[in-house]
Parts: C-alpha cells; structure tokens; sequence
C-alpha cells in the first residue's frame, strides 16, 4: 500500500520487518529434515511438533513477493517442491500461480506415514 502512494520510506520499514520476520518464523517453524512446517511449537522449550495437522500448510499457502519476485511460501522453491510431494493430496492454491507448486495428481500418491 505504501508503494502505491509513493511512500518509499514507509516501504522499505515495511519490507524490511517482513523480511525478518519471514526468516524468524521459518526458522522456527520449517523442519527442513520432514521437509514440513510445524504444527506448533510445544511450551515452554519452543520445539518443534508435527501432528500432520492442515497448520503445517498454511505456510505454503502465503503468497509472497520478495524483490517483486513471486514466492508461493514462506520456504524457496527448492524447499516448497519436497514438502508438497509429501502431501500430494492436499491441493494448494499456489498450484495455479507461475511459478508456484505443481497441482496434485488425479490420484493421491503419497501421505504422510
């Protein structure tokens, strides 16, 4: 919205705390060895809990813009494209966008064990 009033100085406050708290949530959250998000994040240690739960994809669902570029979630692509396999039956809506996950398949493949 700041840009599009022309109001650089609020744009790039606000960039600048989006890219930070993108990096902290996802360093908190993103399980990199599932590859998932967490459900939670269990009291008062703040680790990490997978329960399987739909919270674990709506990080996948954020449409991003870093640097203008579009980002479906809040993890790269590169992250994105396993963590999506592994819920191939769960259609995301970033399947639409270029760039974005692949759709799922007529068939569900795989799930989570």
């Amino acid at each position: 919205m700041a840009a599009s009033k022309g109001d650089t100085a609020t744009q790039q406050w606000a960039d600048s705390h989006a890219a930070a708290m993108v990096k902290r949530f996802s360093g908190a959250w993103w399980m990199p060895g599932i590859p998932q998000f967490a459900d939670s994040l269990n009291d008062p240690s703040n680790s990490q809990n997978m329960q399987r739960w739909w919270t674990g994809v709506t990080p996948m669902e954020a449409q991003l813009y870093p640097d203008g570029v579009p980002q479906p979630g809040l993890v790269p692509t590169s992250e994105a494209v396993p963590a999506r396999a592994a819920r191939s039956w769960y259609p995301l809506r970033a399947a639409a966008r270029p760039g974005g996950c692949t759709s799922s398949p007529a068939e569900p493949k795989a799930r989570l064990a």
